[in-house]
């Protein structure tokens, strides 16, 4: 058993906080913040900075996100104080259907290569948080990353690890390799990875925006080397822009209002596991204590099973999210907690297939109250591992989301859009915007999230500390011992020893993880009294905060 450490809540914080009164930015890579601070110091307000962090992402963090990719984000407008949700993933290709899978001996859809594309849509969520809130062109917005994909960016130590990792799949098309293993040997930390195609990409969206890519050049490649390449994106299927602005979900907590990105993304299920917390004492229970972290653990796996019960394409299966998300049936799911002990038995039919966690987020936040809160991702590490010739494009592989078996709800149709594990959270006190965050991590992100929020408001932590403190995930055992212990509970070794001994004894399976490995966040809270900017990045991948 491990032993016994300091709590987290009292541990040095990993780095300083960022701290701002004009604003703050944090992303998941350096050269990302400092692109969205910037704009902010050239007089660019939050969604501005948000949009060049963003696209310089896209160039610098090749194994999590592309403009082949999909995007969610929350808006705060710091005029009106309205909150406003985008949605910006690609449907399934109209050629996409459960018959063509099974035709060709599929039980599920594959997990790389051309089969496994959707339709991007991280262009056109750009443009639609350009064209509403932005006040810079975007031309100017995107020149960091055009920058740096033409001049190259030095490779950093994760990502020289992910090209060795992940070699086999970037070998298996010409173009990928090209870039991402040259000479066919892993990318080296401290070379230059230059992306030349890609910066010419880049400027045909700066200088014409989305129709660039829907109905124009850049969707007119994809589609058709996808179709010579024997996949089911066509040029039709990129015709037509497909983000949108929608309705954000919110709950209130502890006189919070907590904002998610709603479906097709999971966000409802952190609302759902905060109103089934709000009826226990977290913060007398203490931080990162057994009985804190027993009674969040339950919560989550109720939520989860609503998640595999019901979240769909809300256009195609309906989705109770009003019932959901009331107030008397969080009461009725608390209920079903057993202080005392840990469910055993599997609430719903766990999903057992591999979540893509290959992901980065990022927020920021400025002097007016404007706020972006930002997730974007390819789904899988590298994606569907195809880079399209003569673009630098790296194509998603988030049709591998969707399931073949009938009458499931994230059952594949063509046009329809897939469940998304991504969902990026936003937090108002009365009036006045309180905090935004997010992680990468898949299945784990809305339990992440849900630890950083309780950290902060039950428990009074700092940004910093609250994205350091020691995580836990509930996971659904995998492998062949754990037929017998459906849920597994992974947990980082600076969880003090004493309390994994009293969670292994309400029942919980202990499953000590390497330190740092679960949660990536980024998050920004706003000081109430002063509206000084405090931005935290959580020390697990290449997350950097900055303030100005």
């Amino acid at each position: 058993m491990l032993a016994a450490r300091t709590s987290p809540s009292v541990l040095p914080p990993s780095r300083p906080m960022a701290l701002g009164t004009h604003g703050v930015v944090a992303a998941g890579h350096a050269l990302a913040t400092q692109a969205g601070l910037r704009v902010l110091q050239d007089g660019g307000n939050a969604i501005d900075a948000a949009l060049a962090a963003s696209a310089v992402l896209t160039v610098v963090r090749p194994q999590s996100c592309s403009i082949g990719g999909d995007l969610f984000a929350l808006v705060h407008d710091g005029r009106s104080g309205e909150v406003v949700a985008v949605n910006a993933s690609g449907p399934a290709p109209r050629a996409a259907t459960v018959e063509w899978f099974r035709a060709r001996g599929y039980t599920t859809i594959p997990e790389h290569g051309v089969a496994a594309v959707e339709v991007p849509g991280l262009v056109d969520g750009w443009t639609l948080l350009h064209e509403r809130f932005a006040t810079r062109p975007l031309d100017e917005l995107l020149a960091p990353a055009i920058a740096l994909a033409e001049d190259g960016f030095p490779v950093y130590p994760n990502l020289a690890a992910e090209t060795a990792r992940h070699a086999a799949l970037l070998a298996q098309s010409p173009a990928t390799a090209a870039l991402f293993l040259p000479g066919g040997a892993p990318l080296r930390t401290g070379a230059l990875l230059v992306q030349r195609d890609l910066a010419r990409m880049l400027r045909l969206i700066a200088r014409h925006g989305r129709a660039a890519f829907y109905g124009g050049e850049i969707g007119e490649r994809i589609g058709s080397y996808v179709q010579r390449a024997g996949g089911l994106l066509a040029p039709e299927d990129l015709a037509e822009p497909c983000g949108a602005f929608r309705t954000p979900l919110q709950v209130t907590y502890r006189g919070h209002t907590v904002y998610e990105t709603p479906p097709v993304s999971q966000g409802f299920i952190l609302l759902e596991e905060l109103l089934i917390a709000e009826g226990f004492d977290l913060a007398a229970m203490g931080h990162n204590r057994a009985p804190t972290i027993h009674h969040m653990v339950e919560a989550k796996k109720l939520a989860f099973a609503d998640r595999l019960a019901y979240l769909g394409d809300p256009a195609y299966v309906p989705l109770p999210l009003d019932a959901l998300l009331a107030p008397e049936r969080a009461a009725r799911q608390r209920a079903r907690i057993d202080p005392r002990r840990a469910a055993r038995e599997p609430v719903a039919a766990l999903d057992l297939r591999p979540g893509g966690g290959d992901t980065t987020y990022l927020c920021a936040v400025d002097a007016e109250g404007n706020a972006a809160s930002v997730i974007q991702s390819v789904y899988s590490a590298w994606g569907s591992g195809v880079v399209v010739p003569d673009t630098g494009i790296l194509l998603n592989n988030r049709l591998y989301a969707f399931w073949l078996a009938d009458g499931h709800p994230n059952q594949l149709a063509p046009g329809k859009r897939t469940m998304h594990t991504l969902n990026a959270f936003l937090v108002k006190r009365g009036a006045e915007l309180y905090m935004v965050g997010g992680t990468p991590g898949a299945d784990d992100q809305v339990q992440t999230n849900f630890q950083v929020l309780v950290s902060i408001i039950d428990h009074g932590l700092d940004v910093q500390r609250a994205l350091d403190a020691t995580k836990w995930s509930s996971r659904p055992g995998t492998l062949e011992r754990d037929r017998d212990r459906p849920y597994v509970l992974a947990v980082e070794p600076r969880l003090d020893g004493a309390e994994v001994t009293a969670l292994a004894a309400l029942g919980h399976e202990i499953e000590v993880v390497p330190d740092f490995t679960i949660g990536a966040h980024e998050a920004i809270v706003r000081d109430p009294a002063t509206g000084v900017l405090m931005g935290g990045a959580a020390p697990t991948r290449d997350g950097v905060a900055l303030g100005w």
